[in-house]
């Protein structure tokens, strides 16, 4: 009894002061295709960089919206006047303090309201009174009606922010479309390389029981010595190529680490199963519009941007016209000794005045804003032609992924067909082989298309998965132009 007690307290101290040995022989973590990239959706470094990119532009958008935002201004001065006049010197010599107040707002239509307020305190020592208090108020409103009339101007300033944003979006979603394209290619790189491994090493184990077949052979008397240096051969090759796998396998983990910092790939091991599981391209879209065509991103970038050219030129358009604008000014003031006097004199309707306005400004260098609403005209034109351009191409090219995809399938049926057939010869042939009915040449030789033929099927699976990846950068969005 003591002696078993004794060999259980050896075990829990053992366990107990060995976790991290115990932590690091835990098998792998399997990972898939989707873990990977929701991993790099929600910790990537360039989705981080893509988010704060998208935001900073919606406030530098937001912020193009002062211009219609209310102003206020106020000023306040005081003045010690000695000098005389020549119609009067007496009633110059004074010390006077000015104040004033000034509240603004345009709006989108063009309008423009404000409102004024001024006091003014006098004083002169050859004047009767020697102080006065003078009050004023005003309200005035004017409207443009040819350069931003009813708000043609802003119209058209929204309407380019609104295809800008749209531009951008669009232009950090491929960004963003792009960098799961390039973690996808590493991933499925890294599942080929590891499938690969698997097949080597089952070939090596097969290379090497072909050799020792030969050296038993050749004890015998039925082999010869060449047929050993070819088994070897095979054997010193099936080695090397398990190296250059792993030095595969080490490349890709340094990509997938380079790329995805918090992504602790030693740890993990990938679903090799879904390698040979196809996908529908139309799953992989971006899709935000149910009935919309597909197109690639870029084509709907550069109608964007065309879109975008469009509104500034016509602002340059716009720029360039005069501005006629008529305005309406309302007030009162009261001007008395008593600053209680002045205040309620402002207030009354005996010193009312109104102004009725009409205001007509251009620039006189016709040549320079016909030649700036020109140019913006001509790149809006150029930017339109290369966007019918890339959406011409952007349908044929979805048309061409489609097709090789369909292809490397058929491609793929016909070569795993091919590989049942080569390694049914291989059995056969190293069955006979073992029945001394065959040559160490034959059975190696077959041995090795074999091989080749199963690997032949991976390279076009690898290559289908990169082919699918490539349907991201791919859409179906409203309103698509």
């Amino acid at each position: 009894m003591d002696r078993i007690q004794l060999r259980l307290a050896t075990a829990i101290f053992f366990f107990a002061s060995c976790p991290a040995a115990i932590s690091s022989n835990s098998p792998p973590k399997l990972v898939s295709i989707g873990d990977v990239l929701n991993f790099a959706r929600q910790n990537g470094s360039e989705f981080k960089a893509i988010q704060y990119e998208f935001e900073a532009l919606e406030l530098d958008i937001e912020s193009r919206e002062k211009v219609l935002s209310p102003t206020i201004s106020s000023s306040i001065s005081r003045s010690w006047d000695r000098r005389e006049s020549l119609t009067s010197a007496s009633a110059t010599r004074q010390q006077s303090t000015l104040s004033s107040l000034a509240v603004e707002k345009p709006f989108s239509t063009g309008t423009t309201v404000g409102a004024l307020l001024g006091y003014e305190w006098a004083q002169s020592p050859r004047t009767t009174p020697n102080r006065n208090t003078l009050i004023d108020w005003e309200v005035f409103l004017s409207q443009s009606l040819w350069r931003n009339g009813f708000g043609r101007e802003t119209k058209a300033r929204r309407a380019g922010d609104s295809w800008e944003r749209r531009e951008r979006r669009f232009a950090n979603l491929l960004e963003a479309q792009n960098y799961l394209v390039a973690i996808e290619t590493y991933y499925w790189s890294w599942v080929f390389a590891e499938k690969e491994k698997n097949i080597r090493r089952a070939n090596l184990e097969r290379s090497q029981r072909i050799e020792s077949w030969v050296a038993r052979r050749l004890r015998l008397s039925a082999a010869e010595t060449s047929d050993l240096l070819q088994a070897r051969s095979l054997v010193e090759t099936r080695k090397l190529q398990m190296k250059n796998v792993e030095n595969r396998i080490r490349s890709v983990m340094a990509q997938f680490e380079s790329s995805l910092p918090g992504l602790d790939i030693r740890s993990l091991t990938p679903n090799l199963q879904e390698f040979s599981e196809a996908r529908k391209l139309e799953s992989l879209v971006v899709n935000e519009g149910v009935n919309s065509r597909i197109t690639s991103l870029g084509s709907i970038i550069q109608s964007a941007k065309a879109a975008r050219l469009e509104s500034r030129a016509e602002q340059a358009s716009s720029a360039s016209d005069p501005d006629l604008e008529p305005s309406l000014r309302h007030g009162r003031n009261g001007i008395d000794g008593s600053e209680a006097r002045a205040r309620s004199e402002a207030f009354s309707a005996k010193n009312r005045y109104s102004e009725v306005a009409l205001t007509l400004s251009s620039s006189l260098d016709f040549s320079l804003m016909r030649a700036s609403a020109r140019a913006a005209k001509l790149q809006a034109e150029a930017d339109a032609i290369r966007a019918s351009r890339l959406k011409s191409e952007s349908e044929i090219n979805w048309q061409d992924l489609e097709r090789e995809s369909l292809a490397l399938s058929d491609q793929i049926q016909t070569a795993r067909g091919l590989a049942r057939i080569q390694q049914q010869k291989a059995d056969a042939e190293r069955t006979r082989f073992e029945k001394g009915r065959s040559t160490a040449f034959q059975a190696i030789t077959f041995e090795q298309e074999a091989a080749e033929a199963e690997l032949r099927v991976w390279e076009l699976e690898l290559n289908l998965r990169k082919l699918e990846a490539k349907a991201r950068v791919y859409g179906r969005f409203e309103g698509a132009l």
